[in-house]
């Protein structure tokens, strides 16, 4: 789903959220996605894999991420 949808009145009418800006969207996703770089960058290690899973509801598409790496002592 594009930023803008948060613009979209439709897309407003199916969240009991208040509404933010395009800007502070945007800036919220960039701030998460360094806080998740610095935890799992601390987490995995030098050594790790990926993993990809999608699958799909009816129209709406998901994509999941997994990070698989070994834990000294387990």
């Amino acid at each position: 789903m594009p930023t803008t949808a948060v613009d979209n009145l439709d897309t407003r009418m199916m969240s009991k959220w208040p509404p933010i800006s395009i800007k502070t969207l945007q800036q919220c996703m960039e701030t998460l996605a360094k806080n998740l770089r610095a935890a799992i960058n601390m987490k995995t290690g030098k050594s790790f894999g990926l993993m990809f899973d999608g699958w799909s509801y009816g129209s709406m598409h998901f994509v999941g991420l997994y990070s698989v790496y070994e834990v000294v002592g387990i």
